[in-house]
């Protein structure tokens, strides 16, 4: 029983449904950003990022966005990465680990972080 109410309590949480009403809801998203950075660093050719999720529903948006404002070309995350990324988010899941490495056309070593 008591394992079943807190799955339950977490899952509405997860859901947007934490107390507070629906006008409340959408004031607060607007308010604060779905995701923050918690360390970043550069390390050689790794451009390392670790990001805590605020808010599952805007998410991928935001981490587009962050990759964009981060100088990547083309931040889009492909839709199967995408599935792979909401169904961590449906888990619980609130830490992703993002490393961005430059990839030219030759083929180079490159050091492991």
């Amino acid at each position: 029983m008591l394992i079943n109410q807190k799955l339950t309590r977490d899952l509405m949480a997860m859901k947007g449904f934490g107390g507070m009403g629906r006008s409340d809801a959408r004031t607060t998203d607007r308010a604060r950003p779905a995701g923050e950075v918690t360390f970043h660093e550069k390390i050689g050719a790794h451009d390392v990022s670790v990001v805590r999720v605020l808010d599952t529903r805007r998410f991928i948006a935001w981490v587009e966005d962050y990759l964009k404002k981060a100088g990547v070309d083309n931040p889009l995350i492909p839709p199967p990465l995408k599935l792979v990324v909401k169904e961590y988010l449906r888990d619980g899941f609130e830490w992703f680990a993002f490393n961005v490495v430059e990839l030219g056309t030759e083929t180079v070593t490159k050091e492991a972080v």
